[in-house]
């Protein structure tokens, strides 16, 4: 579901691959966007000054990176419900289905 609303508003499909991959998009705002908001999961919120700092030197504002907080929870809960569920997938978005490319 995310690739595909990624897509539709305009991220590059290199990009969206990238993410896939468990990789940031090299070189752009976006992959800033991507390494916060991962320091965030992994570290369960709790980013250093130096990773604030570098998303707000990319052109972020600390309301966006609230805006992170709230994206990655909204991100975070889906995906643990399908977890537990393995509800099937929507057909609108058979054409993103996933699979971890470390198994």
């Amino acid at each position: 579901m995310h690739s595909t609303f990624a897509l539709k508003v305009g991220v590059p499909p290199e990009a969206v691959q990238a993410l896939r991959r468990g990789e940031s998009p090299e070189g752009t705002k976006l992959g800033i966007l991507s390494g916060f908001s991962r320091k965030l999961v992994v570290d369960r919120g709790r980013v250093s000054a130096d990773d604030l700092r570098a998303f707000l030197a990319a052109g972020y504002t600390k309301g966006q990176a609230l805006e992170v907080v709230l994206g990655v929870a909204v991100s975070i809960l889906p995906n643990f419900a399908h977890h537990l569920t393995q509800c099937p997938i929507d057909e609108a978005f058979q054409g993103q289905l996933w699979t971890d490319p470390r198994q």
